[in-house]
């Protein structure tokens, strides 16, 4: 069968849209679309519909396909062919063929590729079911990881007396679960208008952040985290912070994303967990859950 591109949609089980993947054949590249159509602006949601493979022109399409075809003519496209992608359990999407040449399309040809679309609908949904064993199976490694921290931490605190050697014990098994480049406990002096860093883990760092450095609650991230109670996430450019000395010497250090963590015990702060790495990738609002 003839085509110049061809292309895969596929619905998303969560809303009413599809996910599309289209190959131009002769340069071997995706085709990313200048402007976003919607369902009803494609073939794909009539074949997704009524589950019958649909030929058209390019130049001769129903007024509510007007914008494909102006994105077919400018891709020089004269012929599509669109057919549905249906297992015996699912209907996933629809596969598309393109071809530059006007009539390329027979019946017979149809009748033949919508035979061959299913082995490919079962194709994709394997691949579809695989990606999500493997989503499942990474969740399940990290809830592991993290009950495996919870475990560390009892054990650090049964077996160590000293609170900074406890501390700089925690800060470290925390790390290494949250990939993190550095983590650091800080908590509040006795006036409560100040946190003192007692803990930090930062095998790459240059030593501006240091134990014992004193830095104001009012204003700060840490601090911030601290007085709400919730926990907080930074990203370079740090947009609105650069102006508090903490942050500049953070950047100094070359760090590029944060979040800061409350300590709360009783319904109130003790302190905070500050966790940085030296890439942009930002924390998630799973990372904030880390117990």
């Amino acid at each position: 069968m003839q085509f110049d591109f061809i292309g895969v949609s596929l619905r998303d089980n969560n809303s009413y849209t599809f996910d599309n993947y289209f190959i131009d054949m002769a340069s071997g590249s995706e085709l990313l679309p200048e402007e976003r159509l919607t369902p009803e602006e494609t073939l794909t949601l009539g074949v997704y519909e009524r589950q019958e493979p649909l030929l058209r022109s390019a130049n001769e399409m129903e007024p509510c396909y007007s914008r494909l075809q102006t994105v077919l003519k400018r891709l020089s496209i004269r012929s599509i062919c669109a057919l549905p992608l249906t297992t015996a359990r699912r209907k996933l999407g629809a596969i598309t063929f393109g071809s530059k040449q006007l009539d390329t399309y027979s019946p017979r040809e149809v009748r033949f590729v919508s035979q061959v679309a299913g082995y490919i609908a079962l194709a994709f949904d394997d691949a579809s079911n695989f990606a999500a064993l493997r989503r499942a199976s990474e969740e399940l490694q990290t809830k592991n990881d993290r009950l495996q921290l919870l475990l560390d931490v009892t054990n650090q605190v049964v077996s160590n007396l000293e609170l900074r050697d406890l501390l700089r014990a925690i800060s470290q098994d925390v790390r290494r679960v949250m990939q993190c480049d550095y983590a650091g406990l800080s908590l509040p002096d006795a006036d409560d208008k100040q946190l003192r860093l007692y803990a930090v883990d930062f095998p790459e760092g240059k030593g501006f952040l240091q134990e014992d450095l004193v830095y104001s609650i009012e204003g700060s991230p840490s601090g911030t985290a601290f007085r709400t109670m919730k926990p907080l996430t930074l990203q370079s450019p740090f947009t609105g912070w650069l102006h508090y000395p903490i942050v500049q010497i953070a950047v100094r250090e070359g760090l590029r994303s944060f979040c800061f963590l409350p300590l709360i015990s009783r319904n109130r702060a003790i302190g905070t967990l500050v966790l940085a790495r030296l890439r942009d990738d930002a924390f998630s609002q799973a990372d904030c859950r880390v117990p």
